[in-house]
């Protein structure tokens, strides 16, 4: 801060003030007091101290203080970092051999101006010219995909253009009096000596841009430096890259007699002879299922890094890795059944080569999955129908509840393995919201009765959220069960009044059928009000189906079901996906026994892996 001298009247009425204070009915204010002269005596004395401070202050480069950091920043030799223009690429869209002049003007929305750099001239509809921005300082960089205009159109050019990939980057504003101030101070601290490590640091730092630098002595032998350095608020990206790994195996044989040849034993591999490494099956596989990017896609990829690969090689490596890692599924299937809930749902997927079914016929991927949200564990299957002998195959030995929506076909399995039945509140409320959509606008009718009643069972949801099941239960008996009693009783009125396939009609018959499993998460504090933690982990399958369109053959339906698997459970961890996979990849080869697989789970290798 800027040092303020006090005046020498502010001075004279502080001490006449402290003089007061100090001598109760005296009053040092009066002319020819000596108390009135000995507060001037003693004002001028601390206005001389003052002025020696103040002196001090005015001889050192402090942020607050311009004059001498302006003073010291050329006595030291320490010029102070002119601002920088952003600049980067844009494309230009129009007919072609339309010229663009170098020095053209582009605007943004707020007014910043843009000059390029160089002539342009439209090449098959469109071309690439550097610009840069005619104001230098960070406030001119520009994010990719967002738009300039021209001020001045040129013929046959489209008058907007697109910021380019990498954006327009570079820009810095001129150097702040406390950072030039910092460095005139390290320069006081550290002279300049020839070559000292602070010289290079303090020589990277008058770049604009330049925070952070190290410097590393000897790196590359004596006499030589490495310099590291830290331009921040710059992001960049390093495109992938392929390289071969060699096994070289080694034969020894006894030097006497040539017999009793021994060879190196060779690495496990995740797919025997195969040329793919883990890292790269980890990279396809997470390129599909987590980012949704079809295979044809990838090749496409893979030929611009210099790697020719086709399609069905990539297809026959995903499911060879379903099939490997189907112990790690056997096992979370067996520790989702553990659990006192589980949830179910399922959802369309085409599998062009189904034996005895035509390519358009429609089969089913299934979901199932338990524990808490930051211990979600999901398996998906896949079957060629919906039919109710699914569920009863897959909760086979559970006793639990399990959660769903009101598909007739989960009734089988409940009544044979004597599982409690829970209803999902959210598709009760989504029937609801249908209907209200189509009242006239601004009209309240039933349809919005029956949603402000099912949105108190949700404000209840949330004050529940972190407590323990028994509090929860508690605290539904107190506030959700009055709630329940009123839409009841509701319900029981107004669905006499209202036709069945109308769409309030809908969905209060579909409320009253399903009432019974619905106002069972009452029962206890473990039981969810819906199922649309399971919904969500369909959600990423729905995505990917709409790029990669269709599986090919059963077998791959069921490895991506397989991958998927393992892919949302090691997210529901916290786990980055690729890592996870790489990780399996290179142990699931290796491991022997039931406690190998266990600690291949992503539960298990969470803090291992992130």
């Amino acid at each position: 801060m800027t040092f303020v001298r006090p005046t020498l009247t502010d001075l004279a009425a502080r001490a006449r003030a402290d003089i007061d204070s100090r001598m109760p009915g005296a009053d040092s204010r009066l002319r020819r007091s000596p108390l009135d002269v000995l507060a001037i005596l003693h004002a001028g004395a601390t206005h001389g101290l003052y002025g020696m401070i103040d002196a001090r202050a005015r001889f050192f480069p402090e942020p607050g203080n311009p004059e001498a950091i302006e003073r010291w920043s050329v006595l030291k030799n320490v010029p102070r970092k002119a601002a920088a223009a952003a600049s980067g690429p844009i494309t230009l869209t129009g007919t072609n051999d339309s010229v663009v002049p170098a020095g053209s003007v582009f605007a943004r929305a707020d007014g910043a101006r843009y000059l390029t750099q160089a002539e342009a001239t439209i090449v098959g509809g469109s071309a690439t010219v550097t610009v840069e921005a005619e104001a230098a300082g960070a406030a001119g960089a520009m994010d990719a995909g967002q738009t300039l205009n021209f001020v001045s159109p040129v013929a046959g050019v489209a008058s907007a253009a697109i910021v380019a990939a990498g954006g327009l980057t570079g820009g810095a504003d001129e150097e702040s009096d406390a950072e030039l101030s910092a460095r005139i101070y390290d320069v006081m601290r550290a002279p300049p000596s020839g070559g000292k490590a602070d010289d290079y640091i303090r020589w990277a730092k008058s770049v604009p841009e330049v925070t952070r630098v190290w410097v590393y002595e000897n790196w590359d032998g004596l006499g030589t430096v490495k310099l590291l350095f830290v331009m921040d608020g710059r992001v960049d990206i390093i495109p992938a890259s392929v390289k071969v790994i060699r096994h070289v195996r080694l034969k020894y044989a006894c030097p006497c007699c040539q017999k009793h040849v021994a060879t190196a034993t060779k690495p496990a591999q995740p797919l025997g002879k195969s040329i793919a490494a883990p890292g790269l099956l980890a990279y396809i596989a997470t390129a599909k299922y987590v980012d949704a990017l079809p295979l044809y896609r990838q090749i496409q990829q893979f030929a611009r890094l210099g790697i020719e690969l086709d399609r069905t090689t990539l297809a026959h490596w995903m499911v060879k890795c379903g099939k490997l890692v189907q112990p790690l599924i056997n096992r979370l299937t067996e520790q989702i059944l553990d659990e006192p809930v589980v949830g179910m749902d399922e959802t369309t997927v085409q599998v062009l080569d189904e034996p005895n079914k035509p390519a358009q016929s429609t089969s089913y991927m299934w979901v199932m999955g338990a524990g808490p949200p930051a211990q979600r564990m999901l398996v998906y299957h896949y079957e060629a129908s919906r039919s109710g002998n699914v569920p009863l195959e897959r909760l086979e030995g559970f006793k639990g509840a399990l959660m769903a929506d009101g598909y007739s076909g989960y009734a089988a399995a409940c009544q044979t393995h004597g599982i409690t039945r829970l209803g999902c509140w959210a598709h009760a409320r989504r029937k609801f919201f249908d209907a209200a959509k189509l009242q006239p606008k601004g009209k309240t009718g039933r349809p919005d009765q029956a949603l402000a009643m099912i949105n108190k069972l949700y404000l209840v949801e949330r004050q529940a959220r972190d407590l323990n099941p028994s509090q929860r239960h508690q605290l539904r008996q107190d506030q959700a069960r009055p709630v329940i009693d009123q839409l009841q009783a509701w319900l029981t009125r107004t669905l006499p009044r209202v036709a069945p396939k109308t769409k309030p009609g809908q969905a209060l018959y579909y409320l009253q059928a399903q009432w019974t499993t619905l106002v069972r998460y009452l029962d206890d504090g473990r039981y969810p009000i819906d199922n649309n933690a399971i919904e969500n982990a369909i959600r990423p399958f729905a995505i990917g189906r709409k790029n990669w369109l269709f599986s090919k053959s059963p077998a791959g339906a069921r490895a991506s079901a397989n991958l998927y698997s393992l892919i949302e459970t090691a997210k529901g961890h916290g786990i980055e996906p690729y890592a996870y996979l790489r990780h399996i990849f290179k142990q699931l080869p290796l491991a022997e026994t039931v406690e190998d697989i266990d600690a291949l789970l992503p539960q298990a290798v969470k803090g291992v892996v992130s």
